[in-house]
């Protein structure tokens, strides 16, 4: 389905914003349940990480190996999810795109993340 499933996260700024906007134009043409289920997945994604580190700006403040610990927590839950629910999968990653703007604090490309992801989000909420 997604190339980026196969591939670990780039590393570098440009090779994440072309996988980023691979995925947002592969979404583009995806229906609205399954928009709102890698909407979901981001939901549950922001409410753990709210839980846990409270805010972005306090997780950058953490050390670089918990950053890196949680980071790779969501890869290793994304591949996990890729065959049973591959679009909960994809919000996972896309999260994790997410977080990696954020380790390095690359405003720009928060931005451009943030936006989308903030879209996404709205989608998969079923008001519950």
């Amino acid at each position: 389905m997604f190339d980026f499933f196969k591939r670990k996260m780039p590393r570098d700024r440009e090779g994440m914003r072309a996988d980023f906007r691979s995925v947002m134009a592969e979404l583009a043409a995806a229906d609205a349940v399954r928009r709102a289920a890698v909407g979901e997945g981001l939901n549950i994604l922001t409410t753990a990480f709210v839980a846990r580190f409270s805010s972005s700006s306090s997780f950058q403040t953490q050390p670089r190996a918990e950053q890196m610990q949680y980071l790779k927590s969501l890869i290793t839950a994304a591949d996990g999810l890729s065959v049973r629910d591959p679009w909960v999968a994809l919000g996972f990653r896309l999260y994790a795109m997410y977080v990696a703007a954020l380790m390095e604090n690359d405003k720009e490309l928060l931005s451009e993340i943030g936006k989308q992801l903030a879209s996404l989000s709205r989608e998969g909420d079923f008001g519950l």
